[in-house]
């Protein structure tokens, strides 16, 4: 599934949906049901929820990072609002799937986050106890373990 930017100089964002069709080997545009209630953004992330369902979240709207978070059903074609993220985050990394929870490390201007997902209540939560080291501070633990 993909959407986002046509062109950087401008920030053009596309409002339209491509999905790639498995059983036809080809991409196609997805047709929204009119019901459906979504900001289209650049560089937001997605990742499968249930077999129907593709939660997308976070990204740039075409001035500011965005907390909003939407549900997109497959079957329905159909975009639905869910939980905003706590934080404002800009995010370029895998998503980890775990035990009915999403995970994923994003960051803002000042800190570094491990935002939590919980698939079953579709709500967002920020771990309080992750610490994210940096290449100095793991050399520097590998050499007092020496």
């Amino acid at each position: 599934m993909f959407s986002g930017r046509t062109k950087f100089d401008k920030k053009e964002i596309t409002d339209t949906i491509e999905m790639y069709d498995m059983d036809f080997n080809m991409w196609r545009m997805v047709s929204l049901n009119s019901k459906s209630t979504w900001t289209a953004c650049d560089l937001a992330m997605c990742m499968p929820i249930d077999s129907k369902t593709i939660l997308i979240f976070g990204g740039f709207d075409k001035t500011v990072r965005t907390q909003e978070c939407f549900r997109f059903n497959v079957d329905k074609n159909l975009m639905e609002r869910d939980p905003c993220l706590p934080k404002v985050g800009s995010f370029s990394n895998y998503v980890f799937n775990y035990d009915s929870s999403l995970y994923v490390v994003g960051w803002n201007n000042s800190n570094k986050n491990l935002y939590v997902y919980n698939m079953v209540d579709h709500t967002w939560k920020i771990e309080g106890k992750f610490a994210l080291k940096t290449g100095a501070e793991n050399s520097n633990d590998a050499r007092e373990q020496q």
